[in-house]
């Protein structure tokens, strides 16, 4: 979010001139850390569970610490769907928290700093 708020300075500053306000820049680096986030942790989650699903169909063996002899190896993602849908929140909720402060920066730069800016 640092990185994308210093590209779009000039636009900050562009959009402070034209009457924004600094809670409506705050709110629109929060709502792209928002969307961010959900897009990243929800692809993360469905291809988190498509490899636990292969994995389990590919049947592989492996032998325990303790053990000599070969156990199935299984991945028990898919039984508790709970857990993909609250690493989802989590994950979500992180990138909104972590956005808040450049958010916080944009908003608070003066206009003509924002434009001279190259």
């Amino acid at each position: 979010m640092s990185m994308s708020v210093m590209e779009r300075t000039t636009e900050i500053g562009t959009m402070r001139s034209l009457g924004a306000s600094r809670a409506e820049i705050t709110a629109q680096f929060v709502i792209e850390g928002l969307i961010l986030g959900l897009l990243g942790s929800t692809i993360g989650d469905g291809l988190a569970w498509l490899i636990s699903v292969a994995v389990n169909a590919a049947d592989l063996k492996w032998t325990p610490p303790t053990s000599i002899d070969q156990q199935p190896l299984k991945l028990m993602l898919g039984n508790f769907p709970s857990l993909l849908i609250y690493t989802c929140l989590a994950l979500t909720l992180l990138a909104t928290v972590a956005s808040v402060w450049p958010a916080r920066r944009a908003s608070r730069m003066e206009v003509g700093d924002a434009l001279r800016h190259v």
